[in-house]
Protein backbone atom coordinates (compact mmCIF):
# COMPACT_ATOMS: atom_id res chain seq x y z
CA UNK A 1 0.00 0.00 0.00
CA UNK A 2 0.99 3.62 -1.39
CA UNK A 3 0.34 6.79 -0.80
CA UNK A 4 0.79 10.70 0.34
CA UNK A 5 1.40 11.33 3.78
CA UNK A 6 1.85 14.64 4.44
CA UNK A 7 3.97 17.80 3.22
CA UNK A 8 6.88 19.10 5.09
CA UNK A 9 9.93 21.99 4.28
CA UNK A 10 12.13 18.74 2.71
CA UNK A 11 8.94 18.29 0.23
CA UNK A 12 6.17 15.52 -0.02
CA UNK A 13 6.19 12.81 2.12
CA UNK A 14 4.68 8.95 0.82
CA UNK A 15 3.74 6.02 2.90
CA UNK A 16 4.39 2.68 1.61
CA UNK A 17 3.81 -0.57 3.59
CA UNK A 18 6.34 -3.31 3.13
CA UNK A 19 5.83 -7.03 4.27
CA UNK A 20 9.74 -7.80 4.14
CA UNK A 21 11.92 -7.03 7.27
CA UNK A 22 14.29 -4.39 7.75
CA UNK A 23 17.32 -7.04 7.96
CA UNK A 24 19.94 -7.59 5.77
CA UNK A 25 18.62 -4.61 3.19
CA UNK A 26 15.51 -6.82 2.49
CA UNK A 27 12.88 -4.20 3.12
CA UNK A 28 15.04 -1.35 0.57
CA UNK A 29 15.51 -4.22 -2.02
CA UNK A 30 11.54 -4.82 -1.42
CA UNK A 31 11.40 -1.40 -1.85
CA UNK A 32 13.09 -0.72 -4.45
CA UNK A 33 11.15 -3.88 -6.59
CA UNK A 34 8.34 -2.39 -5.61
CA UNK A 35 8.94 1.54 -6.71
CA UNK A 36 10.51 0.17 -9.17
CA UNK A 37 6.97 -1.89 -10.55
CA UNK A 38 4.92 1.27 -9.90
CA UNK A 39 7.20 3.39 -11.76
CA UNK A 40 8.22 1.15 -14.78
CA UNK A 41 11.44 1.03 -14.50
CA UNK A 42 13.94 -1.87 -13.11
CA UNK A 43 14.76 -2.13 -9.21
CA UNK A 44 18.32 -1.14 -10.77
CA UNK A 45 16.84 2.27 -11.30
CA UNK A 46 15.72 3.00 -8.08
CA UNK A 47 18.61 4.82 -5.88
CA UNK A 48 17.90 5.24 -2.18
CA UNK A 49 19.82 8.07 -1.87
CA UNK A 50 19.62 8.72 2.15
CA UNK A 51 18.04 6.73 4.84
CA UNK A 52 19.30 3.52 3.86
CA UNK A 53 19.07 2.10 7.55
CA UNK A 54 16.35 4.33 8.17
CA UNK A 55 12.14 4.28 7.92
CA UNK A 56 12.56 7.54 6.35
CA UNK A 57 14.46 7.23 2.89
CA UNK A 58 15.21 9.99 0.08
CA UNK A 59 14.35 8.06 -2.79
CA UNK A 60 15.44 8.99 -6.89
CA UNK A 61 13.92 7.04 -10.01
CA UNK A 62 15.45 7.44 -12.99
CA UNK A 63 13.35 8.23 -16.25
CA UNK A 64 10.17 6.46 -14.83
CA UNK A 65 8.08 5.32 -18.16
CA UNK A 66 4.46 6.04 -15.70
CA UNK A 67 3.74 8.37 -12.99
CA UNK A 68 1.08 6.05 -10.27
CA UNK A 69 -1.80 7.81 -9.36
CA UNK A 70 -1.25 7.49 -5.69
CA UNK A 71 2.15 9.47 -6.41
CA UNK A 72 0.69 12.28 -9.08
CA UNK A 73 -2.44 12.91 -6.47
Amino acid sequence: MAGRSGEGPEGVFYRIDLAAEPVEGRANAELSRFLGGEFGVGAGSVEIRSGKSSKRKLVRISEPEIIPDWFAG
